[in-house]
């Protein structure tokens, strides 16, 4: 991203932090002042202003859960100060016309468990979900190696926690992550505190670079 871009989250880190803090000693001073009812009337529309505005933000983790959630499209590609980018590996999936989604490059994917014994009659990728913006990169296993030296990835290691019968099911559970009974899931559950952390550390790092290197860090830590 740009110099400006990560400017902004910062800039958007702080005003709602100071917009918090001043609900907090408006709702102090309503409640212990004592004075003419015009004046507390103003005090008492601002402060209205202020929950309207901070609906649903009651601290530091609801900040960067706004910042992960508001700025998908505030930046471009991540500096790691060399060509790198960085990546949540996100799954296996294979082309699949009847029980796959159409993705923005006109394949229909359907998603298959990590433990898969891929078969040579179809067409398998490894999929991998951008921390950035939320894009979606697939490659074909037969270049993973290559793909995951070239970059930054992030592997949790794991399946999902939901039980399923078999690929079908395990394909409906992935396409409906993060709704109604799939919500429970421990890759998409990843993949969100991840991104948490990463926004945690744009608004408490002074660089772009030094932000991803404490997220690698992090995964590092969570590895040992």
């Amino acid at each position: 991203m740009t110099d400006d871009e990560f400017k902004k989250i910062k800039d958007e880190y702080k005003r709602i932090k100071d917009l918090l803090q001043e609900q907090k000693e408006l709702r102090k001073t309503l409640e212990t002042r004592k004075d003419y009812y015009k004046n507390l009337q103003k005090l008492a529309w601002r402060l209205e202003v202020l929950d309207d505005e901070l609906f649903g933000i009651d601290d530091e983790k609801d900040i960067y859960e706004h910042l992960s959630d508001s700025t998908d499209s505030v930046y471009g590609e991540f500096l790691c100060g060399n060509e790198k980018r960085l990546y949540f590996f996100y799954g296996f999936v294979k082309e699949d016309k009847v029980h796959g989604e159409k993705w923005h490059d006109e394949k229909y994917l359907a998603y298959v468990p990590r433990d898969t014994k891929f078969n040579m009659f179809n067409k398998y990728y490894a999929m991998y979900w951008g921390l950035s913006g939320r894009e979606s990169v697939i490659v074909p296993i037969n270049k993973m190696k290559d793909f995951e030296k070239s970059n930054y990835v992030i592997d949790i290691g794991e399946d999902i926690d939901i039980p399923y019968a078999n690929e079908y099911e395990y394909n409906a559970i992935r396409q409906c992550n993060g709704i109604e009974d799939s919500e429970g899931s421990n890759i998409q559950a990843a993949y969100d505190k991840y991104r948490l952390e990463l926004f945690k550390n744009f608004a408490h790092s002074d660089t772009e670079e030094e932000a991803i290197n404490k997220l690698l860090l992090y995964y590092k830590n969570k590895q040992l």
